[in-house]
């Protein structure tokens, strides 16, 4: 099922592009705070980087499928930090509420490449810890400066499982740059 929703998007962005009046690439990054969603856990700050295409049907709305690099993980008290390294995949819905300010919301999958624990001198790879593909949802907002450059802030939550032993979701605050490097009006 993971594995034909990983074919799917990249054939479904293909067929929208034919359908879009406006294609605009662009790179982004920013600072990701993530939290494994316990009572005991803090957030983890770290960043995320990538690109992006927007693909813009009429003056509100677009689709913006995106392939993203991602440091999350969690803090719990001083001593123990857990932290992976995710590829995302978002496809994101945007709605443009006047020609420049956009809300935004969609899927996820994010796909598992590494991880660490740090318990005080104590390291340890995660590998087989984690699952290799998990799923989230999120909503957003941003704004498009006339020259290319916008900013945007977007949370992000797990709604599958990412652990291999237990119960473990994730959620993640994104607050970050973009640049656009062709922008159609």
């Amino acid at each position: 099922m993971k594995k034909t929703l990983l074919l799917l998007l990249p054939v479904t962005a293909v067929a929208l592009a034919t359908h879009a009046q406006n294609l605009n690439f662009g790179v982004k990054g920013g600072l990701n705070l993530s939290n494994d969603i316990t009572r005991f856990s803090h957030y983890f700050p770290s960043f995320y980087a990538g690109g992006y295409a927007e693909l813009k049907f009429s003056k509100h709305f677009a689709i913006q499928p995106e392939l993203v690099y991602s440091r999350s993980g969690s803090r719990y008290k001083d001593m123990y930090k857990a932290n992976q390294g995710y590829l995302n995949i978002p496809v994101m819905a945007k709605y443009y509420i006047i020609p420049d300010l956009y809300v935004e919301a969609g899927p996820e999958v994010n796909i598992y490449l590494h991880g660490i624990e740090q318990d005080g001198e104590y390291h340890r790879n995660t590998n087989g810890r984690f699952r290799n593909t998990n799923l989230s949802a999120g909503a957003g907002i941003g704004y498009n400066l006339p020259f290319g450059l916008g900013f945007s802030a977007r949370y992000m939550f797990g709604v599958s499982n990412k652990s291999e032993n237990g119960s473990l979701y994730t959620s993640n605050l994104q607050v970050g740059a973009h640049y656009t490097f062709k922008r159609k009006k």
